[in-house]
């Protein structure tokens, strides 16, 4: 069976099997994955399953939904995905995957001479640059889905 792993801040906060065939996330409290952060809509997505393929479904969130870095509305989801909801993470681990990867990983470990590949770093969404005052010509690296810009308060 598939599962979402929660993360905020690269910290597990909890796994949720995909025991059903359509798991609501969102904000309020009644969604089987209820994330409590004002970036993330009440009714934010559903994740639906047909026998061992899952889904995204973005459900017109004000702030968005974002696979591996990408802005989608409705994903086919595979082994390792990295969903971005609000300032959270969802990564989606598929069983029947694992299992494979398992044995593959068996046989590599008996070839010491061939090395893991790295991850692809996550693509630069943007740039934004300073014109004016004092810090102007600064430029900052936009990689998040949502950045804040100005003091807090």
């Amino acid at each position: 069976m598939a599962k979402l792993v929660l993360s905020f801040q690269g910290r597990v906060l909890e796994d949720f099997p995909l025991s059903k065939e359509r798991v609501s996330v969102g904000r309020a409290p009644d969604n089987d994955i209820c994330i409590e952060n004002l970036a993330v809509s009440c009714r934010h997505a559903v994740i639906e399953t047909l026998l061992k393929d899952s889904f995204l479904i973005d459900l017109g969130s004000t702030n968005g939904t974002f696979v591996n870095g990408a802005a989608v509305t409705r994903h086919p989801l595979r082994n390792g995905d990295y969903i971005t909801i609000g300032k959270h993470s969802l990564t989606y681990h598929s069983e029947t995957y694992s299992s494979a990867e398992a044995d593959v990983e068996k046989t590599i470990a008996m070839r010491p001479t061939m090395k893991r590949a790295e991850p692809a770093p996550i693509p630069m969404i943007g740039k934004l640059t300073v014109q004016n005052g004092g810090s102007a010509g600064r430029e900052m690296i936009l990689s998040k889905p949502l950045t804040k810009l100005g003091k807090a308060g």
